[in-house]
Protein backbone atom coordinates (compact mmCIF):
# COMPACT_ATOMS: atom_id res chain seq x y z
CA UNK A 1 0.00 0.00 0.00
CA UNK A 2 1.12 3.31 -0.74
CA UNK A 3 2.59 5.58 2.36
CA UNK A 4 1.53 9.03 1.15
CA UNK A 5 3.37 10.53 4.24
CA UNK A 6 6.41 8.61 3.45
CA UNK A 7 6.61 9.49 -0.22
CA UNK A 8 6.02 13.51 0.65
CA UNK A 9 8.90 12.91 3.53
CA UNK A 10 11.18 11.74 0.93
CA UNK A 11 10.20 14.17 -1.57
CA UNK A 12 10.97 17.18 0.81
CA UNK A 13 14.30 15.34 2.15
CA UNK A 14 15.71 15.45 -1.67
CA UNK A 15 14.96 19.23 -2.84
CA UNK A 16 16.24 20.56 0.23
CA UNK A 17 19.34 19.05 -1.30
CA UNK A 18 20.84 21.00 -3.50
CA UNK A 19 21.40 19.97 -7.26
CA UNK A 20 21.73 22.35 -9.29
CA UNK A 21 22.91 21.54 -12.75
CA UNK A 22 26.65 20.64 -12.43
CA UNK A 23 26.38 20.20 -8.94
CA UNK A 24 24.34 17.22 -8.67
CA UNK A 25 26.92 14.72 -6.88
CA UNK A 26 25.65 15.28 -3.23
CA UNK A 27 22.39 14.35 -4.43
CA UNK A 28 23.49 11.42 -6.12
CA UNK A 29 25.02 10.42 -2.86
CA UNK A 30 22.13 10.19 -1.37
CA UNK A 31 20.49 8.35 -4.05
CA UNK A 32 23.12 5.71 -3.98
CA UNK A 33 22.74 5.46 -0.36
CA UNK A 34 19.13 5.45 -0.06
CA UNK A 35 18.95 2.64 -2.85
CA UNK A 36 21.93 1.17 -1.51
CA UNK A 37 19.95 0.67 1.93
CA UNK A 38 16.55 0.98 1.27
CA UNK A 39 16.96 -1.87 -1.77
CA UNK A 40 19.85 -3.35 -1.24
CA UNK A 41 20.76 -2.35 -4.16
CA UNK A 42 24.47 -2.24 -6.24
CA UNK A 43 25.21 1.24 -7.22
CA UNK A 44 27.91 3.33 -9.16
CA UNK A 45 28.50 6.44 -10.42
CA UNK A 46 30.06 6.61 -13.81
CA UNK A 47 32.61 8.33 -15.02
CA UNK A 48 30.89 11.11 -16.17
CA UNK A 49 29.00 11.06 -12.85
CA UNK A 50 25.33 9.23 -13.54
CA UNK A 51 24.27 6.82 -10.70
CA UNK A 52 23.40 3.39 -12.14
CA UNK A 53 21.50 0.78 -9.92
CA UNK A 54 20.54 -2.75 -10.10
CA UNK A 55 18.01 -4.16 -8.02
CA UNK A 56 17.29 -7.51 -7.21
CA UNK A 57 13.59 -8.60 -8.28
CA UNK A 58 10.76 -9.20 -5.36
CA UNK A 59 8.58 -12.17 -5.40
CA UNK A 60 8.91 -12.68 -9.21
CA UNK A 61 10.10 -15.10 -11.38
CA UNK A 62 11.41 -12.79 -14.44
CA UNK A 63 15.26 -12.32 -14.83
CA UNK A 64 14.53 -9.44 -17.68
CA UNK A 65 15.32 -6.34 -16.00
CA UNK A 66 13.18 -3.25 -16.10
CA UNK A 67 14.64 -0.16 -16.67
CA UNK A 68 13.99 3.65 -15.49
CA UNK A 69 15.88 7.12 -16.29
CA UNK A 70 15.49 9.82 -14.16
CA UNK A 71 17.60 13.03 -13.50
CA UNK A 72 19.26 14.44 -10.81
CA UNK A 73 19.65 18.22 -11.46
CA UNK A 74 17.65 21.08 -10.97
CA UNK A 75 17.65 24.19 -12.64
CA UNK A 76 18.32 27.52 -10.77
CA UNK A 77 17.77 29.18 -8.04
CA UNK A 78 18.41 25.44 -6.90
CA UNK A 79 20.27 26.17 -3.50
CA UNK A 80 18.63 26.62 -0.01
CA UNK A 81 15.18 25.25 -0.75
CA UNK A 82 12.83 25.00 2.11
CA UNK A 83 9.41 23.19 1.50
CA UNK A 84 6.20 24.03 2.48
CA UNK A 85 3.39 21.24 2.84
CA UNK A 86 -0.04 23.19 3.07
CA UNK A 87 -3.95 21.90 1.97
CA UNK A 88 -2.09 19.41 0.40
CA UNK A 89 0.03 21.37 -1.84
CA UNK A 90 3.85 21.34 -1.78
CA UNK A 91 5.79 24.88 -2.74
CA UNK A 92 8.88 26.47 -1.93
CA UNK A 93 9.16 29.13 0.75
CA UNK A 94 9.31 31.60 -2.23
CA UNK A 95 13.26 32.25 -2.94
CA UNK A 96 13.82 29.69 -4.81
CA UNK A 97 12.55 27.36 -7.04
CA UNK A 98 11.16 23.71 -5.66
CA UNK A 99 12.91 21.42 -7.82
CA UNK A 100 10.36 18.71 -8.26
CA UNK A 101 11.13 18.17 -11.14
CA UNK A 102 12.73 15.33 -11.23
CA UNK A 103 12.43 14.77 -7.51
CA UNK A 104 9.07 13.91 -7.77
CA UNK A 105 9.21 11.54 -10.29
CA UNK A 106 12.21 9.76 -8.13
CA UNK A 107 9.89 9.86 -4.80
CA UNK A 108 7.24 8.61 -6.43
CA UNK A 109 9.57 5.56 -8.14
CA UNK A 110 10.91 5.13 -4.40
CA UNK A 111 7.69 4.70 -3.20
CA UNK A 112 6.19 2.47 -5.91
CA UNK A 113 9.20 0.05 -5.24
CA UNK A 114 8.94 -0.08 -1.16
CA UNK A 115 5.23 -0.37 -1.69
CA UNK A 116 5.11 -3.06 -3.86
CA UNK A 117 4.71 -6.99 -3.69
CA UNK A 118 6.54 -7.94 -6.57
CA UNK A 119 8.65 -6.34 -9.49
CA UNK A 120 11.17 -8.14 -11.89
CA UNK A 121 15.12 -6.85 -11.66
CA UNK A 122 15.28 -3.13 -11.74
CA UNK A 123 17.87 -1.10 -13.42
CA UNK A 124 18.02 2.70 -12.45
CA UNK A 125 20.04 5.25 -14.27
CA UNK A 126 20.07 8.81 -12.90
CA UNK A 127 21.76 11.20 -14.93
CA UNK A 128 23.20 14.47 -14.75
CA UNK A 129 22.81 17.77 -16.20
CA UNK A 130 19.39 16.83 -18.17
CA UNK A 131 18.41 20.59 -17.14
CA UNK A 132 21.31 22.08 -19.81
CA UNK A 133 21.38 19.66 -22.53
CA UNK A 134 21.17 16.20 -22.06
CA UNK A 135 24.59 16.18 -20.57
CA UNK A 136 24.27 12.65 -18.74
CA UNK A 137 22.70 10.96 -21.23
CA UNK A 138 24.76 12.13 -23.79
CA UNK A 139 27.95 11.11 -22.18
CA UNK A 140 26.36 7.67 -20.63
CA UNK A 141 28.17 4.07 -21.41
CA UNK A 142 25.03 2.13 -22.32
CA UNK A 143 27.29 -0.72 -21.98
CA UNK A 144 27.40 -0.74 -18.31
CA UNK A 145 23.57 -1.02 -19.06
CA UNK A 146 21.91 -4.82 -19.46
CA UNK A 147 18.11 -3.66 -20.10
CA UNK A 148 15.92 -4.14 -23.54
CA UNK A 149 13.38 -1.54 -22.33
CA UNK A 150 12.00 1.26 -19.82
CA UNK A 151 10.43 4.20 -18.80
CA UNK A 152 11.84 7.77 -18.57
CA UNK A 153 10.46 9.52 -15.45
CA UNK A 154 9.36 12.98 -15.51
CA UNK A 155 7.08 15.28 -13.27
CA UNK A 156 4.37 16.95 -15.06
CA UNK A 157 2.43 19.38 -12.75
CA UNK A 158 -1.44 18.79 -12.73
CA UNK A 159 -3.38 21.83 -13.75
CA UNK A 160 -6.57 22.45 -12.28
CA UNK A 161 -8.88 25.55 -13.62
Amino acid sequence: MINAERMVNNLCEMVRIPSESGEEQEFSKYLADKFSTDFKAACRIDSYGNLIARLDGKQCDSAEPLFFAMHADTVKPGKGIQPIVSDGRISSSGDTILGADCKAGIAEFIEAVLSADRYPPLEICVTREEEVGFGGANHLDFGLLMVKRGFLLEWMPLMRS
